[in-house]
């Protein structure tokens, strides 16, 4: 029995089009927010939501790093210590900030009665999809963001050949290579149209 691979290529187009069209629109949405900083997907200045305090001991003999990565492991909080609000005010007490994609967790530890005040607050929705951008690494005490790392890939190889198998299904029908070739050759134009115009006027 033969093997249509024309149609078998057919159908993966399409399912793997459906795969990743959610991937393939956050990544071309936030590409665009990083060259042109549209204003409605901005950061917006957000207050404190959320204030709880809890009763931990912490050996603050050891380094900023290790006490930070201590309190962020304790409190089971997903995301990274920020090295640069991480520090120890006038009176002892330990001060740091645990980042995330969704929220800052601004923390306190108390070294007098052993107390952490931890206040968090939110980021917005469009702030969630930028840190996705590309994003193909590990985040503490985040078990489940491995599941994204394997859909980046798996976009990625689905993307690169459907290119490749693109071609070589364009290639094979006759009727419809100049229609093809003019569609390419306005897509070339277009782009660099595109580019050169950003280039002039940002």
């Amino acid at each position: 029995m033969k093997i249509n691979w024309r149609k078998i290529l057919l159908k993966f187009h399409l399912y793997g089009g459906l795969l990743c069209f959610w991937y393939l629109l956050i990544f071309g949405l936030t590409s665009l927010h990083f060259q042109h900083r549209f204003p409605f997907m901005e950061t917006k200045n957000l207050p404190a939501v959320v204030s709880t305090k809890k009763q931990l001991i912490f050996n603050l003999t050891n380094t900023d790093s290790v006490v930070a990565t201590n309190i962020q492991n304790s409190l089971d909080l997903a995301g990274y210590y920020l090295p640069w609000e991480t520090y120890r005010d006038s009176v002892g007490d330990f001060h740091t900030m645990i980042a995330n994609p969704k929220w800052n967790y601004s923390i306190v530890y108390n070294l007098q009665n052993s107390t952490l005040t931890i206040s968090a607050k939110e980021k917005s929705s469009w702030n969630i999809l930028s840190s996705l951008h590309g994003y193909a690494g590990k985040m503490p005490n985040a078990p489940l963001l491995f599941i994204w790392h394997i859909y980046t890939y798996t976009c990625i190889g689905v993307v690169l050949f459907s290119i490749f198998s693109g071609i070589w299904l364009w290639s094979g029908r006759k009727k419809q290579r100049l229609t093809g070739w003019l569609i390419f050759s306005g897509i070339v134009l277009l782009s660099f149209s595109l580019m050169i115009y950003i280039y002039k006027y940002g």
